[in-house]
């Protein structure tokens, strides 16, 4: 979905076109939303049947269902920051924002929070995985925030919409 969102933007993008780039970027998030909650539906429901298949002992087994609940409970903004920060927002050009984005998420929420819950607070692999994947929803905020506020459509042609109006009278 991410390359698709990357190709249908860059080609509106490349046509001076940022007004239908937005309009398709908010499509694309629909969709991709859509499609992530019915995965968490089909994996929530598949589950209890997919861990029965193997031959785990039973505390093992309570902890894997603890982390494949919590693996689809963060699935939605994980699969939604692939999306944003690979197809949409990288596809206007905005790389730069989105490696100190990503760097600052992981090394200054995700690692320490993973860190702190595991070691010092010596809680259980669920929980671990939920204090790591809290980087994942700040990294989702402020994704969409830079989607909606319309920054990230750089034109890297050059060609201006007006530019591109006048170009279409003059044929």
């Amino acid at each position: 979905m991410s390359t698709a969102a990357a190709v249908l933007i860059g080609h509106a993008l490349g046509r001076a076109e940022g007004q239908r780039a937005q309009v398709l970027a908010r499509a694309i998030i629909k969709v991709t939303t859509a499609g992530a909650l019915i995965l968490c539906l089909i994996f929530a429901l598949i589950m209890p049947y997919y861990l029965d298949l193997f031959a785990l002992d039973s505390q093992v087994l309570e902890m894997a269902r603890g982390l494949a609940w919590m693996i689809v409970l963060f699935l939605p903004p994980r699969v939604l920051n692939m999306v944003l920060g690979d197809g949409i927002i990288r596809s206007g050009g905005e790389t730069a924002f989105m490696l100190k984005m990503a760097l600052f998420c992981l090394t200054g929420i995700g690692i320490p929070m993973g860190v702190i819950a595991g070691f010092y607070l010596k809680l259980p692999l669920a929980l671990v995985y939920v204090a790591v994947s809290i980087e994942e929803i700040i990294r989702m905020c402020i994704g969409l925030a830079k989607m909606h506020s319309g920054s990230w459509r750089i034109n890297l042609t050059g060609l201006s919409e007006t530019a591109k109006e006048r170009e279409c009278l003059s044929l």
